[in-house]
């Protein structure tokens, strides 16, 4: 048994907190910023790209410019009967800074002869063994070809060269010439681009939230209307209809829908308050007949020995049933909104010690094997359904009679209080005066802790072994309960395990006026 207590410790779940939902406004402003975020990060990619290869296009139609005009230059020194000598190369240089080649002073010339790869000259501002010429490109090159190149310099600085053919007025090859740029400019504009671009996606991350929240919430306006709508239903707004308010199509359905169910409702509610009200009706009067010749059976002196017991016997069980039937009909009532809305024509002046002494006579001829006693009862009068708060004390007494130990006794009184007890509602009565307390208290076994929380639930039953009754369906104290409340009231419970159970009924004073 150990071993398996530790098995099925060691491979319960770990303890996760409470999954964290998120609202559908939520949810749609985040995908409408995702999928702009993403969108904007597509089209900030595109132009990057063809922003960058715009600026190392430039580049190489720069070199190519240069190119040209050196082959031009080389072919007007030749025409004029000049010498392919320093003279040359001095002129070709002229233009160039001499200061050392840097990101400030990008550009550069090399003359490199054609048989050894050497360099003849250069301009002032580059080392001589700077961007070294690449052998593998003097046979493209001597074909008359261009070649383009990118070499790092120092590990950061990037150069772009140009190495083509210096050819003399009859279009021999002479020299091979580099020149070169620094991309040093193309990547600070690169770098600029990059900033402003994630600049712009931010700003464009917060207008796409503000303008998505802004039509989220305009869109599903008619959704929380919908919604405020469901939460105020019942059965008094059953009635209510929603007028559509938005053109989308699926509002108007959901709409549409919304006021087809409650109208199905309100149909089905007055099928059963009809049901309720016939039944009740239909059950009662044979009842009431049986309960009639039944009394008549009891009062004949004829009627002795077993079939005396037997007709008691039934008068009791009739009895009870008949109370079954009550709370029966009385929560079928609440459950279809019947209660707890008193009806006006019912509601009068109820002297409540006179009800209470009525209602301990009749109890004492039932129930003769616990006391039942009357301690202090002051004179209170409420208004109210005398017949429903007849049953609801009824009710009350009746449990504690039902679960208390012959010789026991069960003790009833009434009393005036200033304040009623924390946890009843009494908003709709603050400015009553006093509080009616009825208190039955008794001698039983007393309620459990753990069941003190339900046993106003309807069809709950708490375990009580020593009680004296087996009989209940759980319904008595769940209807007395509805009939405080209709009241204004409520019924609290204090109890202790083998000493007994005390329940209190609040009543406002002014209830009803």
């Amino acid at each position: 048994m150990g071993e398996t207590a530790i098995k099925a410790e060691n491979t319960s779940p770990p303890f996760s907190g409470p999954k964290k939902t998120f609202s559908l406004r939520q949810r749609l402003v985040f995908w409408n910023v995702l999928i702009f975020l993403f969108s904007f990060l597509i089209l900030s990619v595109l132009i990057f790209v063809l922003v960058s290869s715009y600026l190392e296009a430039s580049v190489d139609n720069r070199l190519s410019l240069q190119s040209e005009k050196m082959q031009m230059a080389t072919t007007s020194w030749f025409a004029a009967g000049h010498r392919f000598d320093a003279q040359f190369f001095n002129q070709m240089l002229q233009g160039v800074p001499g200061n050392e080649f840097t990101v400030d002073n990008p550009s550069y010339i090399k003359f490199i002869d054609i048989h050894t790869g050497r360099t003849l000259y250069h301009s002032a501002n580059l080392q001589s063994e700077s961007f070294t010429f690449n052998q593998a490109d003097t046979r493209v090159i001597l074909q008359g070809q261009n070649v383009f190149r990118t070499y790092q310099q120092d590990g950061s600085l990037q150069v772009r060269t140009l190495t083509f053919p210096i050819r003399d007025d009859a279009h021999a090859i002479i020299a091979i010439a580099q020149v070169g740029n620094s991309l040093a400019p193309v990547s600070e504009m690169q770098r600029v681009l990059l900033l402003f671009l994630g600049i712009g996606m931010l700003v464009a991350a917060l207008l796409a939230y503000v303008i998505g929240s802004l039509v989220t919430n305009r869109e599903l306006r008619p959704l929380s209307d919908l919604s405020a709508s469901m939460l105020d239903l019942s059965v008094d707004s059953l009635g209510a209809r929603l007028a559509p308010t938005s053109s989308a199509t699926e509002i108007l359905q959901l709409t549409d829908a919304f006021n087809h169910m409650t109208e199905r409702l309100e149909k089905s509610f007055q099928l059963q308050r009809r049901f309720v009200a016939d039944v009740s009706h239909e059950l009662r009067t044979p009842l009431t007949a049986i309960r009639g010749q039944i009394d008549i059976l009891l009062m004949d002196p004829n009627l002795k020995g077993t079939v005396h017991h037997d007709v008691q016997e039934i008068n009791v069980e009739l009895r009870r049933v008949s109370w079954l039937l009550n709370n029966l009909l009385l929560m079928a009532r609440a459950e279809v909104g019947i209660i707890p809305e008193l009806d006006k024509k019912h509601v009068q002046a109820v002297e409540l010690d006179t009800l209470l002494i009525e209602i301990l006579r009749q109890l004492q001829g039932d129930r003769q094997a616990v006391d039942l006693r009357m301690g202090q009862l002051e004179q209170i009068g409420v208004r109210g359904d005398r017949d429903l708060l007849k049953h609801m004390i009824i009710n009350i007494c009746d449990n504690a009679l039902q679960y208390t130990q012959s010789g026991g006794h069960v003790l009833v009184e009434l009393t005036t209080q200033q304040e009623p007890p924390s946890g009843i509602d009494s908003k709709q009565y603050n400015r009553s005066a006093s509080w009616a307390t009825i208190h039955i208290c008794d001698t039983g076994p007393g309620i459990a802790p753990r069941d003190i929380p339900h046993i106003f639930e309807h069809y709950y039953r708490a375990t009580q072994p020593n009680s004296r009754s087996k009989h209940g369906a759980g319904l008595g104290l769940f209807v007395s309960r509805l009939i405080a409340s209709a009241h204004g009231g409520d019924i609290t419970v204090d109890s202790q395990l083998a000493k007994g159970s005390c329940f209190y009924i609040w009543l406002p004073m002014n209830s009803g006026d």
